[in-house]
């Protein structure tokens, strides 16, 4: 997508931030729900989750347990000055029972 709208003129896409950035892509100011008009360049990516982490166990935020459902926890529009409007973040899954492998050793290492 990046290269399509370095090559095409005058073309309006959506795409990850990074990309733009190194693909020096002009890119628009979106409002937060602050009111204020960030590009991402501006704006704390990180804010969301932090907001997110300050508030766990509460509708929409993180979970106290994670084993409990994330199905709605949401970084998209949280408070904050600096905060970017749409943000998102991965889900990796892992086995809760890996007995069956029939092996020892670390499952996850952060």
């Amino acid at each position: 997508i990046a290269s399509a709208l370095v090559n095409t003129p005058y073309s309006i896409s959506y795409l990850d931030a990074g990309f733009g950035h190194d693909n020096n892509l002009e890119e628009i100011s979106l409002k937060n729900r602050a009111g204020r008009f960030l590009t991402s360049k501006e704006a704390d990516i990180s804010a969301a989750g932090a907001q997110a982490a300050a508030t766990i166990g509460q509708p929409g935020s993180i979970p106290s347990q994670p084993t409990s459902s994330w199905a709605n926890v949401t970084l998209n529009d949280r408070d904050g000055q600096t905060t970017w409007p749409i943000t998102a973040f991965s889900y990796f899954y892992v086995e809760k029972d890996l007995r069956r492998f029939n092996q020892t050793g670390e499952v996850l290492k952060a």
